[in-house]
């Protein structure tokens, strides 16, 4: 009985601790503000902005969070610039934005590939606006690492790897190469510069390589690229590594690739961990959330015998440093 009684006790004393310490978290948060800066209401801009709110919400996030569309500026909602403890813009254009303000808020950049920020960066140093409210970011790009590890889960055996680069990628090619090489594989490097008929340069890496990765660049020069990755790939029977699903319905064998809720995810932990702790990493991030996806049927057609998209993904998941 006195066992029992003593037991409520203690039951009661620890709810009323465990209760104190999530108003005293909410408290903390109920002053801050966030503004989350997007170029336009489509995808994936929206399910960036929805996943960010729906992380913060789960953490016990009270605090305000406002949104800023580039599409429908005004002097009225510009103001939302003002009293912000963070600034997050998603994508090129809005790290653009922020950089044309006189604002001295800390921002956190998202969804944006490594180029597209290193130009921002130039173009706002040229101008005298340095970079010292950047506390960090988050690229669009999967890190050679992380390509490397796919290469290994495909065949061990393999010894030589293709990769393919544009005019935004090339400055990637030493880190690739020692991530390749300390393998022990052979590398066959194809840059293709702007406006240049890739498919010379192409059918090399194709005849010399074993499995050829695909690093994106813009838009315009990645779609004028994949007619002839596909096209090579079923002649020469390589198997390509690229960086969208829609690359892997064409023809390619697997992608890896961020998911927009995924990129939303890593945005709002970053966000807290600086609010909340002062956190900051000073660079650009690789994607922390990944996904695999294999197309079985060329898979089949190439004379390999891959695992499924989740058991490939947990592996992958574990080989991270």
């Amino acid at each position: 009985m006195i066992l029992t009684k003593y037991l409520h006790i203690f039951l009661i004393f620890f709810m009323l601790i465990c209760v104190s310490n999530t108003v005293h978290a909410l408290i903390q948060n109920d002053d801050k503000q966030i503004l989350i800066v997007i170029p336009s209401q489509i995808k994936p801009y929206t399910g960036i902005v929805n996943s960010i709110k729906i992380e913060l919400i789960e953490k016990k996030w009270v605090g305000k969070i406002n949104v800023l569309n580039l599409d429908y500026l005004s002097d009225a909602n510009e103001q939302l610039l003002k009293g912000n403890n963070l600034i997050i813009p998603i994508g090129a254009r809005s790290v653009d934005y922020y950089l044309s303000k006189e604002i001295n808020t800390p921002f956190l950049a998202s969804f944006i590939t490594e180029s597209a920020f290193l130009k921002l960066s130039e173009k706002a140093n040229r101008k005298g606006k340095r970079m010292r409210n950047f506390i960090g970011g988050i690229s669009l790009e999967q890190p050679p690492h992380r390509l490397v590890s796919l290469v290994n889960l495909i065949d061990e055996n393999i010894k030589s790897v293709g990769v393919v680069l544009g005019p935004n990628t090339i400055r990637k090619r030493d880190d690739i190469r020692k991530q390749i090489e300390k393998k022990g594989r052979v590398l066959y490097l194809a840059e293709i510069k702007p406006y240049e008929n890739p498919l010379k340069k192409l059918r090399r890496i194709f005849r010399n390589s074993q499995v050829v990765i695909i690093v994106p660049d813009k838009a315009e020069f990645n779609r004028n690229l994949a007619r002839w990755v596909v096209t090579l790939s079923y002649k020469y029977k390589v198997p390509v590594i690229s960086y969208s699903k829609k690359y892997v319905d064409a023809g390619a064998l697997i992608s890896i690739y961020s998911q927009e809720n995924e990129i939303g995810k890593q945005t709002a932990e970053l966000a807290l961990a600086y609010i909340k702790k002062s956190k900051f990493s000073l660079r650009l991030l690789p994607p922390k959330y990944f996904q695999v996806y294999i197309n079985q049927s060329v898979s089949k057609a190439l004379g390999l015998s891959l695992p499924s998209d989740e058991i490939l993904l947990k592996k992958l998941y574990t080989s991270e440093p």
